[in-house]
């Protein structure tokens, strides 16, 4: 299955959203550019969601907890609408989609 293009940028440059042909997962992309100036990220989907670091180091700052990660790390991220997200990396976050 091929992903289409990004769909929605949520409002800032450097924030894509892919979806693919299956509701299976939503794929949202922050640039290395956007984390650079702090950026709040709508979080696609339902349940909880991965969130991992590709280059870079990334704080995500959810309502309740502050979590920073460098390249290679993940971290599960539970019931969050919205993150901010700040550093010097590039972040995915896989959620499951609209069933």
């Amino acid at each position: 299955v091929e992903a289409d293009e990004p769909v929605d940028r949520v409002g800032d440059v450097g924030v894509q959203v892919f979806t693919p042909d299956v509701p299976d997962f939503v794929l949202t992309v922050v640039s290395p550019d956007a984390a650079a100036t702090g950026v709040d990220v709508a979080i696609p989907g339902s349940g909880p969601a991965i969130a991992f670091v590709t280059s870079g180091t990334v704080t995500l700052d959810g309502a309740e907890a502050s979590h920073t990660l460098g390249r290679g790390a993940a971290a599960y991220v539970s019931g969050e609408e919205r993150l901010h997200v700040r550093g010097s990396g590039q972040l995915f976050v896989a959620r499951a989609g609209a069933a």
